[in-house]
């Protein structure tokens, strides 16, 4: 398990989930928002933001004096939403 599960897994329990329901909804959300990523769907987590999957065409980029191509592939932007921009702010609750 990577750390950044373990430290939502860690969160999760600090806030009084039990350890398995912790790791169940912790692998469902990781697991969800792959798959739709993975599918080209976006993910809106309401009052979070937008995940949102982002293709970037083929570049062919000249680096001293070699070419060097870059294929196309897709990538994934997040986008916050204006209740968590404003969070982290310190401007109101999430």
């Amino acid at each position: 398990m990577d750390r950044r599960k373990q430290d939502l897994l860690d969160y999760m329990q600090m806030q009084g989930f039990l350890k398995k329901d912790a790791e169940k909804f912790t692998e469902a959300l990781c697991r969800y928002v792959a798959d739709c990523l993975r599918d080209g769907d976006d993910v809106y987590l309401r009052r979070f933001g937008a995940f949102k999957v982002r293709e970037i065409p083929a570049k062919t980029w000249t680096i001293g004096g070699r070419e060097t191509e870059v294929p196309a592939h897709a990538t994934v932007r997040f986008y916050p939403s204006k209740s968590l921009r404003e969070y982290i702010n310190g401007n109101t609750d999430l």
